[in-house]
């Protein structure tokens, strides 16, 4: 919590720009292959994690995308949500629960996850 906004910004700029240049560069060349393919990001916040971790605080991050469920059914059932989601979302359809997003979260709720 002492990290100071210069140091984030720094760490922020080289995380999220170094991964997106990566993967417009990859990515640029598996568009011309016309093969499909997948992008996987896998989120560090080891900054965040060494600083709690002395406090015996684990840090994750899980980043799932738009799921359809009950919590978010009241969204879902919104035709300007829908619209949205068809225009912006590239697959044209919501996550929906999966169990082994849920064991992810569980483990990582757990002190076994250490």
């Amino acid at each position: 919590m002492d990290f100071e906004e210069g140091d984030w910004n720094y760490i922020f700029r080289t995380n999220l720009t170094g991964s997106w240049l990566v993967a417009k560069h990859v990515c640029i060349n598996m568009r011309k292959a016309k093969q499909g393919g997948s992008v996987i990001n896998i989120s560090s916040i080891a900054v965040m994690a060494m600083e709690l971790g002395i406090n015996n605080i684990r840090v994750n991050c899980i980043n799932p995308g738009i799921f359809g469920t009950e919590i978010t059914q009241g969204l879902v059932d919104k035709d300007w949500f829908n619209n949205v989601t068809l225009r912006t979302v590239p697959l044209k359809t919501l996550g929906t629960i999966n169990p082994a997003l849920t064991s992810l979260a569980l483990y990582l709720i757990h002190d076994s996850s250490v």
